[in-house]
């Protein structure tokens, strides 16, 4: 009868809260190392329906883990490049554990796709063939570089949407600006309604979002000090690249007052003398950004003046600049095409071989008639093996092209965009000095979309060109990252003024 249904339902029921309240019971009684393990889950669980339901109620939460995963990898990884070269196999040695469980991690829980981790694969590949891998310092380089690409794509895919909450935007949702996932997600989860008959996913999702609050407090305090630290290293990388711009006692001077100092902080001193060594490059570029009143000395203050450290709209401002920096000197290295002059220069070198070549033939056979040795051999088999060596580093520069009227294109539209940077700039000065009101927020959002429209188009219409397009893309993806955390220092600073409070630690307790 159904009376006897639902009362074998009932019995089912309490002996499953018994069961649960057992176990609970138990894990109070554990070591804390132990309690984690109510926030464990089986992969069985996905094998259903309801399970692989939660599990994609879920995916905002794991997709946010595996984003931070990545910043912290990167901000180990990112390091290598101030220290000495030969350390860098040591410094990736030290990420391994952290490396290998971002892999394992995202592949397995995460919904990324899994062709964004093939240069974690390759950076773990170089580590452990590091004896056999040629130009090994370039293809870290450039693995790390994709990695970062790959990050920031993965952050406005996943972690994006409109403060709708904050402001009553007039335009849709691709204002693209980054939100709270992590509340979002859980606040979903727990208001959810709750039936008996889903228990297995409501179980699932509170289990996830549970086990990601207890982890998220390793995270704590560390993401906003994690992103300071990549953005010096990323400074510090662009300036160690254009080395060879400066004069050695000049280089050593800057590098002592960059690379070496004990903390995240200069006098101002210091910072002055800085701006000055940096303006006496011999990189045009590089030098016209350098015054203490231009780019790089509004960088080099947001990064290391006293007033700057754990304030979220001086972070926010540094990774702005650097993308700014980056764009702008990249630009000025993209004409000519550095893929022609890589394929002159190797025309060049193969000429030279052919020439040696026949040399070595005509000597060869004047020996032979002559029944003498000749002198020079010796010195022409080492030239040949060092053009050899030359001629294969060049190869590997040397890509398909198609017409140059492309390349022109090309230029064309990032010059476009270049003239857009000063509103970026404007931007970030107008949130330090007024705030983010209702304006400054419409344009922002603006500059997001017409940002985002650049990426899209650059992807879109040069993809031949993805040599220079990609560190194009990341220096944009460095503006848009810098100017969201800009705008969060902006409210964070209005709601701390509301609260008449001056720490948001103490709002957050």
């Amino acid at each position: 009868t159904v009376l006897a249904q639902l009362d074998e339902i009932h019995k089912s029921l309490v002996r499953k809260v018994e069961y649960e309240r057992n176990n609970l019971g138990l894990l109070l009684k554990t070591s804390n190392a132990e309690v984690k393990v109510c926030c464990s889950v089986s992969s069985d669980i996905l094998c259903n329906t309801c399970g692989f339901n939660g599990w994609l109620a879920s995916l905002p939460l794991l997709n946010l883990k595996s984003l931070n995963l990545d910043t912290a990898l990167l901000q180990c990884l990112s390091k290598w490049i101030q220290i000495d070269s030969s350390q860098i196999r040591q410094s990736i040695a030290n990420s391994e554990a952290l490396l290998t469980y971002a892999i394992d991690y995202s592949l397995e829980l995460s919904s990324r796709s899994p062709s964004e981790f093939t240069q974690h694969k390759i950076v773990w590949w170089i580590h452990h063939n590091w004896d056999t891998v040629e130009n090994v310092d370039a293809k870290f380089a450039s693995s790390l570089l994709e990695i970062w690409y790959n990050y920031h794509k993965s952050l406005w895919t996943y972690c994006s949407g409109s403060p709708k909450a904050l402001f009553p935007l007039t335009h849709d949702e691709t204002s693209d600006l980054a939100h709270l996932t992590k509340m979002d997600a859980i606040n979903t989860i727990i208001r959810g309604d709750l039936c008996v008959m889903d228990y297995q996913k409501n179980s699932l999702m509170l289990r996830m979002s549970s086990r990601s609050l207890w982890e998220g407090v390793s995270y704590a305090g560390n993401l906003v000090g994690g992103l300071y630290s990549a953005a010096d290293s990323l400074f510090k990388q662009i300036i160690f690249a254009h080395k060879k711009h400066f004069k050695p006692e000049e280089y050593s001077q800057l590098e002592h007052i960059l690379f070496q100092q004990s903390e995240h902080h200069l006098e101002d001193k210091c910072l002055h003398t800085a701006c000055a060594l940096l303006s006496s490059s011999s990189h045009a570029v590089l030098a016209s950004f350098s015054g203490s009143n231009k780019l790089i000395g509004s960088l080099l203050l947001e990064l290391y003046s006293s007033y700057s450290r754990d304030s979220l709209l001086h972070l926010g401002a540094a990774w702005v600049y650097i993308g700014m920096l980056r764009f702008q000197l990249l630009l000025s290295s993209y004409n000519p095409d550095p893929a022609f002059l890589s394929a002159f220069m190797h025309s060049q070198i193969l000429e030279k071989i052919s020439l040696l070549d026949l040399k070595g033939k005509v000597r060869h056979e004047c020996e032979e008639l002559t029944g003498s040795n000749l002198a020079g051999d010796c010195h022409d088999q080492k030239l040949m093996q060092e053009l050899k060596t030359e001629e294969k580093n060049l190869r590997s520069k040397v890509v398909f092209r198609p017409r140059q009227s492309k390349h022109k294109s090309l230029i064309a539209a990032c010059c476009e965009f270049e003239g857009r940077l000063s509103d970026c700039k404007d931007l970030v000065s107008h949130l330090n000095c007024n705030g983010a009101g209702q304006l400054e927020v419409n344009r922002i959002c603006n500059w997001q979309i017409t940002s985002r429209n650049f990426i899209k188009r650059l992807t879109e219409e040069y993809g031949e060109y993805v040599d220079l397009i990609q560190p194009a893309q990341v220096a944009v993806y460095e503006m848009k990252l810098g100017l969201t955390i800009a705008l969060s220092g902006s409210l964070e600073r209005e709601y701390l003024k509301k609260v008449k409070e001056d720490d948001i630690e103490k709002v957050l307790v």
